[in-house]
């Protein structure tokens, strides 16, 4: 089952003939064996880790950790990252050629981006025998012209490189304004066009009541489409790809949202995240003919900043709502609260400061959540699902995941049974999660299976028996109960429908069919 929130590399090798205690050559490893040590070899010459079990524990999107120094040399110690401004943290060593080389190009960052809050900081934590003087003396030779930090035991590649998995320097990890990992790589491969991106939508969060950001379109597939926003007529703008489930799933809806605002209300599907360019967008949108009852167009990335990016949406399908007065009034899903919000801003009954609101109360939840900050979280949901259940869905189903793991199982059912009170009963996508989640193939603490059919059943009868997931989901939950002639009949259907879909699950759903009809001729 795919839940429905959802969006969307080389190591170097080396010959190094080992000898041994009698100083006599060894015969030279096989590549397998030179690519497998190349690595490690590295991570000893940092000071760090190979161990894959450590990778990747800090990546994009991750908390920044702090910078370990046993001296700052060449400017004031950056004690802690401040809010707003931008930091480039460049891991290197004096013995490393790359690492001189991309000296004067961090120079000419730090004199092109300093006065929009941009800090180049030199980490130097691999050094060999090394003392402060002679990396102080080092540095004036090369004219670096940002601070630099001395970290002696190589305690700071421990918390970023080796938690990263990085095993080579120069390395570069951007740190944005929000104190966050905006990007990591060579500083010299691509830093400047992330530390533009990065600051760029850094400059204006796009909220709702925001004017709507101009549509950078390639060129429109189907439909005339809209390159600005006409006064007095509502737009949704939704980013899409043909590579994602649920966008295609969405289809169906935004088409018949279109026939029902035909004159009121234009859709508009932006697809900016095509893998192979217009190619396969332009095949699949050929395929689907009438079934796509509005205007599709084709974009480079560059369309996401403006909106997703300032919107600080980063997964797909989301969906924008313009208003009349080309106003950005409403943000999410595109089925989990878009009807509600297109009837009242046609009909003038659109509250944007309640949107404001709802937005505020996002964010903070959202940032309780990244933080684990599971009391501030938790409230935040409540509060959501209080003001728009039908928008906000996909919190409850967090919530309730949460309770399930940590223990908490009665709570997390009867948390359950109260949101299915609610608006929540209506999102298919989402009742589908929670029933999933009972009873997915993983160690589930408990299961209980009534509210799994329950979620399940009304999931399918609100998608009239068409999504594949859902069946699958329901015939699990048959299985579970033993009911295997059912299980077999729903999830031939869940096969069915996903070979009609080419969907990436059809192996998976096969799988399941066999065994259950292996048990059901028992």
């Amino acid at each position: 089952m795919n839940f429905p929130f959802a969006h969307p590399r080389p190591v170097r090798s080396a010959e190094f003939p080992p000898k041994d205690a009698g100083s006599r050559m060894l015969r030279p490893f096989s590549a397998s064996v030179r690519r497998a040590l190349f690595p490690a070899a590295v991570a000893l010459l940092l000071g760090i880790s190979a161990d894959p079990s450590h990778a990747q524990s800090l990546k994009v999107g991750s908390p920044a950790p702090e910078i370990s120094a046993n001296e700052w040399l060449n400017g004031s110690p950056v004690q802690s990252f401040e809010s707003g401004k931008h930091y480039v943290v460049e891991f290197w060593a004096t013995w490393c050629p790359p690492c001189i080389r991309s000296i004067p190009h961090l120079n000419e960052l730090q004199k092109k981006y300093g006065d929009q809050g941009v800090t180049v900081i030199g980490v130097a934590a691999s050094e060999r025998g090394g003392n402060a003087d002679r990396l102080r003396d080092f540095a004036k030779q090369r004219g670096m012209e940002y601070p630099i930090a001395y970290d002696r035991v190589g305690r700071s590649s421990r918390s970023w490189m080796m938690a990263a998995g990085r095993t080579s320097i120069p390395t570069s990890f951007l740190v944005n304004g929000d104190g966050k990992i905006a990007w990591i790589g060579h500083p010299m491969q691509g830093l400047e066009k992330a530390l533009e991106s990065s600051l760029a939508s850094a400059t204006k969060k796009l909220e709702a009541g925001d004017p709507a950001p101009k549509l950078e379109i390639t060129r429109w597939l189907k439909g005339q489409g809209a390159d600005s926003f006409e006064e007095g007529k509502t737009y949704v703008v939704e980013f899409w790809a043909t590579w994602c489930p649920p966008c295609v799933r969405s289809i169906p809806h935004l088409t018949e949202l279109q026939k029902q605002y035909e004159g009121k209300v234009e859709i508009l599907g932006i697809a900016a995240s095509e893998s192979n360019g217009s190619a396969r967008l332009e095949s699949f949108v050929n395929e689907q003919g009438d079934k796509i009852g509005y205007s599709i167009a084709y974009a480079d990335a560059k369309a996401f900043d403006p909106w997703m990016t300032a919107a600080d949406r980063s997964t797909i399908p989301t969906a924008f709502v313009v208003d009349p007065q080309g106003n950005v009034a409403w943000i999410g899903h595109p089925l989990s609260g878009l009807d509600e919000v297109l009837k009242e801003v046609t009909q003038g009954a659109f509250n944007p400061r309640r949107q404001a609101k709802l937005e505020k109360v996002r964010r903070q939840t959202d940032a309780a959540l990244e933080q684990g900050d599971w009391n501030n979280a938790s409230a935040g949901i409540d509060e959501l699902l209080e003001l728009d259940a039908a928008s906000h869905a996909g919190y409850a189903y967090r919530k309730f995941a949460h309770l399930l793991e940590t223990g908490a199982e009665q709570a997390a059912y009867t948390y359950l049974r109260s949101v299915l009170g609610t608006a929540v009963n209506d999102q298919p996508e989402v009742l589908n999660a929670f029933a999933w989640f009972i009873v997915k193939p993983e160690e589930t603490p408990s299961r209980d299976l009534s509210l799994a059919r329950l979620a399940a059943e009304r999931a399918n009868q609100l998608t009239d028996g068409q999504n594949s997931s859902i069946l699958d989901t329901l015939a699990r939950v048959y299985y579970l109960e033993e009911q295997h002639g059912d299980a077999v009949q729903w999830q031939r259907r869940a096969v069915e429908l996903a070979r009609t879909e080419e969907s990436n699950l059809l192996g998976e759903f096969e799988g399941r069919l066999a065994d259950y009809e292996r048990l059901a001729s028992r």
